[in-house]
C-alpha cells in the first residue's frame, strides 16, 4: 500500500489543485497522454552500499480511470534485509526470498514496462542513482533526472527526461497553502 500510495502522487497533485479551486476542474491537457510514475524501495539511502529491493510503477492514461501497473521484489545481495527496512516499507527477507527476481530481471522488465514514456517518480535523483546503478554493465540506458518545470516529451528535446514530482509539489505549495506530502494520499482520499 505504501508504493501505491507514492506512486500516485502526480494523480494528487491534480486533485490538491482541484481542491484548491473546487469551482473549476483543473486543465490537465498539458500532461502527456501516457506517462509513468515510478517508485522504490531500498535497503538503504546510499546507492553506492544499498540495493533495490521493490519496484513499482503505474502508467497512467491521463483520460482513464484505469492504469497498468508494475510491481517486483528484487533479491539484494545481503545475508537478511535490516529489521529497520521490514519496518519501514513492510517487506520481509520471507517475501524476497519466494518473490523476488534477480536484479537483471527486474531492470529489463521495468525498462520494457517503461517502453520511451516520460517517467515521473518522487525524489527522482534518489530513485534514479539507484536504477542506474542496477543497470551498470548491462547494455540499455535509463532517462536523466531533470527539475520539474522542464517540457514533457514531444516538446524539443525532452523526451528522455524524468520529472520529479517532489519539486512539482514544493512548486505547487504556494497555490494550496502548507501541507505535509505524506499525509495527502489520505486528506484527498
Amino acid at each position: 500500500i505504501q508504493i501505491l500510495i507514492i506512486l500516485l502522487i502526480a494523480f494528487i497533485i491534480v486533485r490538491l489543485l482541484s481542491h484548491a479551486f473546487p469551482r473549476k476542474k483543473p486543465d490537465i491537457s498539458h500532461l502527456p497522454e501516457r506517462f509513468v510514475v515510478v517508485d522504490l524501495e531500498t535497503t538503504g539511502l546510499d546507492p553506492e552500499k544499498d540495493e533495490i529491493i521493490e519496484i513499482g510503477a503505474i502508467r497512467i492514461n491521463r483520460d482513464a480511470t484505469q492504469h497498468e501497473t508494475f510491481q517486483t521484489l528484487v533479491r539484494h545481495s545481503k545475508k537478511r534485509l535490516p529489521k529497520k527496512i521490514t519496518q519501514i516499507t513492510g517487506i520481509t527477507q520471507a517475501m524476497i526470498d519466494a518473490e523476488g527476481v534477480t536484479q537483471e530481471e527486474a531492470i529489463r522488465e521495468l525498462l520494457e514496462f517503461i517502453g520511451d514514456l516520460h517517467l515521473v517518480a518522487f525524489n527522482a535523483a534518489f530513485d534514479m542513482a539507484f536504477l542506474e546503478r542496477l543497470r551498470e554493465g548491462m547494455d540499455t540506458r535509463l532517462p536523466t533526472p531533470t527539475p520539474a518545470h522542464y517540457k514533457w516529451p514531444g516538446e524539443r528535446g525532452q523526451a528522455e527526461e524524468v520529472t520529479d514530482s517532489l519539486t512539482c509539489t514544493r512548486m505547487a505549495r504556494p497555490l494550496i497553502g502548507h501541507f505535509q506530502t505524506a499525509n495527502e494520499p489520505r486528506r484527498f482520499t
